[in-house]
């Protein structure tokens, strides 16, 4: 389905916190899902325009018109007033106090549970307080929110409920990780089954046990390869990840493994067009649970099937398609056997490969995902402040709301229903503890 198009095409700016696809630099899961975003709507005649952090450009990313406005948090705003769109649309909630007096209609996409995130981190210069604050001061400024998946929906209706949105109307709407319609062609080299595992290391990620799994089934089976795209973050480099850094030191030592590092995201691909399965499974905690995981949207756009999760909105897609293998993150015993056929069974790969584009064409494909993004921007309805009413609520708030009961208490009418209130109170505790009894 596409959306109706008889609504003027804008200028929209959408403002990634992260690293971008462009030629020659890798990527991150929210960089992707930016461009996802952005080229979606550039398919539907929009004039887009990326923005970045400056700190994740290299000498790859491109300058000038043709490149993104690079920016730092505190200079965001003057960007955006300069750039002037009809739109912004930001990924991800950090920087949406950036406009909070730009008069312009702002979109906010949520792409994962930052805040879960944070809490992996376990920084003591983090005050989860204060990041809370920001994100509801980001609720409250955005006039449309989506979100990667059902499950996150939920997740993040609940924010919108404190900060003080309308939740009875269609609150939140559901743009999976969405990628180009035309899949790169899949092409199966004569070399034996080889799997792909890609990611930046994250402290809320957990594949130790699928990866040493594999690693051991090759290695007993003395057939198949693992190519291990893996490290740390580059904006990131002092996130401790002990667990995947042990990981790595353990797959360097296998003559089954090649560790890669991390590759420009073009090349990148390259590869995964060449391969034969993608492996995918970590284990379940509450970030992964909420996660709608992009490197697996890529995976299966490039033609590799996935072994995945049994949890997760990719997991029942992934099932019903047969686009990979659903498989428990802690059944070794049943994933050692499962990855054993697998290397024996490249005829079952090839068939779930044509299984895997066909779901990215159909499910995941931006053709067909970007329709609610693209009607705000047809028509940038803008939310009434006024309308608004937090359940949380600043300290500065407090203290009015406060002030405000201590002027009603002491009001001639208050003290008249007083020993009412009272009396009501008491029958309520009466009433209550017969009930227990």
């Amino acid at each position: 389905m596409v959306s109706d198009t008889s609504g003027s095409n804008r200028s929209v700016v959408v403002v990634a916190n992260d690293m971008l696809p462009y030629p020659g630099q890798p990527v991150s899961g929210s960089g992707l899902r930016a461009w996802g975003l952005g080229e979606g709507l550039r398919g539907r005649g929009h004039d887009v325009r990326y923005a970045m952090p400056a700190a994740s450009a290299n000498a790859e990313t491109p300058r000038g018109a043709e490149g993104p406005l690079l920016y730092e948090l505190q200079d965001l705003r003057a960007v955006l007033a300069s750039a002037a769109p009809d739109v912004v649309v930001f990924q991800h909630w950090v920087g949406v106090g950036a406009a909070a007096d730009l008069d312009v209609p702002v979109a906010l996409d949520l792409h994962g549970p930052l805040m879960i995130e944070t809490a992996y981190q376990r920084r003591s210069d983090v005050d989860p307080a204060e990041l809370a604050k920001v994100k509801l001061d980001a609720f409250r400024r955005a006039d449309f929110v989506t979100c990667a998946g059902a499950q996150q929906r939920f997740y993040f209706l609940a924010w919108l409920l404190l900060s003080g949105g309308d939740v009875t109307a269609d609150a939140i709407s559901v743009i999976p990780v969405s990628l180009p319609p035309e899949a790169p062609r899949h092409e199966w080299p004569a070399q034996e089954v080889n799997f792909v595992y890609g990611g930046m290391f994250l402290p809320w990620q957990d594949p130790s046990l699928s990866l040493l799994t594999l690693v051991s089934v090759l290695e007993s089976e003395d057939a198949g390869r693992l190519d291990f795209f893996g490290a740390r973050h580059p904006m990131y480099p002092d996130m401790e990840t002990p667990l995947l850094d042990e990981v790595e030191l353990r797959l360097k030592d296998s003559s089954r493994v090649t560790v890669h590092g991390l590759w420009p995201r073009d090349r990148l691909l390259e590869h995964y067009r060449t391969s034969y399965v993608a492996l995918d499974l970590m284990r379940r905690n509450t970030e992964r649970e909420l996660a709608f995981t992009t490197r697996t949207a890529e995976y299966l756009w490039c033609g590799l099937p996935v072994v995945y999760n049994d949890y997760g909105d990719l997991t029942p897609m992934i099932r019903d398609y047969e686009a990979g293998w659903i498989v428990s993150p802690d059944d070794a015993d049943g994933l050692r056997e499962l990855l054993r056929k697998i290397v024996h069974d490249p005829a079952e790969v090839r068939r779930r490969s044509a299984n895997a584009q066909r779901l990215a064409r159909e499910r995941l494909s931006w053709a067909r995902t970007t329709d609610p993004l693209d009607s705000f921007c047809r028509d940038p309805v803008r939310r009434s402040r006024a309308e608004s009413s937090a359940l949380v609520a600043g300290r500065r708030d407090a203290d009015v709301w406060r002030d405000q009961l201590v002027a009603l208490r002491s009001t001639r009418s208050f003290r008249a229903i007083e020993p009412l209130r009272q009396a009501y109170g008491r029958l309520r505790r009466t009433v209550g503890g017969w009930r227990r009894r």
